[in-house]
C-alpha cells in the first residue's frame, strides 16, 4: 500500500468507513489465505481499525515525520515509521486494544 493510500481519501461516513475496512481484511485475508475473522483478530491490531474508523489514522499519516526518519538508526521504510506512531497513540488512547 503506497503512503497515505487508503487514508487520505475523504469517508464521508462512519458506514463508509466500516465498509472500507471490511473490504481491506477481506482483501487481506484472501491473500494469507485465511478467513476475514481470523486476519482481523490475529493480524489486525485493535488500534489500527479503531484509529481508522475514528478519523485519528488520517490526522497521524497527515504529519510528516521526515526528521524522524533522518534521524532514524533503524531500516523501517516510511510506511513502518507511520505504523508505528499510530499504534503508539492508539496505545495512548485505547489502553486495553491490545
Amino acid at each position: 500500500m503506497q503512503r497515505n493510500q487508503s487514508v487520505s481519501s475523504s469517508v464521508s461516513t462512519a458506514t463508509q468507513a466500516k465498509n472500507n475496512m471490511v473490504q481491506a481484511i477481506k482483501q487481506v485475508a484472501e491473500q494469507l489465505g485465511n478467513t476475514p475473522a481470523v486476519c482481523r483478530k490475529c493480524y489486525v491490531h485493535p488500534g489500527v481499525i479503531a484509529s481508522y474508523l475514528d478519523g485519528a489514522m488520517a490526522k497521524a499519516f497527515e504529519k510528516p515525520i521526515a526528521r524522524e526518519v533522518a534521524n532514524a538508526s533503524h531500516a523501517l521504510r516510511l510506511e513502518e515509521l507511520d505504523l508505528l506512531h499510530l499504534l503508539k497513540q492508539a496505545a495512548e488512547k485505547f489502553p486495553n486494544a491490545a
